[in-house]
């Protein structure tokens, strides 16, 4: 059933900068990332705690290793860690974009030059 639902135009800014980005539309940007979020809520929820124990099982790692179930944790927790980045990621590209945009339409004024 589709729903209708009202967003902060700061919002729609970084969707459509984000969709563009992976050659989507708004759309179904929005339905991949609340589909994830429901899902899979413990990836988007309390990230500070589990990149925390991937840091400590990257040292133990090199300090006196790792059994098969840690090693199988480092993996999952580094998968994402690589989503959290790639996320980051998307949203700093559409940021410079923004930027790039905007310097654009500056220097393009004619009264941009006095």
């Amino acid at each position: 059933m589709p729903r209708t639902i009202a967003l902060p135009d700061t919002l729609i800014s970084r969707l459509e900068c984000q969709a563009r980005s992976q050659h989507t539309t708004i759309d179904a940007l929005v339905v991949k990332i609340l589909d994830r979020a429901v899902d899979r809520p413990e990836i988007a929820s309390d990230w500070s705690k589990r990149n925390a124990r991937r840091v400590a099982l990257i040292r133990q790692r090199f300090a006196i290793g790792l059994n098969p179930s840690e090693i199988a944790e480092l993996q999952q927790l580094q998968q994402q860690a690589d989503q959290q980045v790639e996320f980051l990621d998307a949203e700093m590209l559409c940021d410079v974009n923004a930027l790039h945009s905007f310097a654009e339409q500056v220097l393009s004024r004619p009264d941009s030059l006095d």
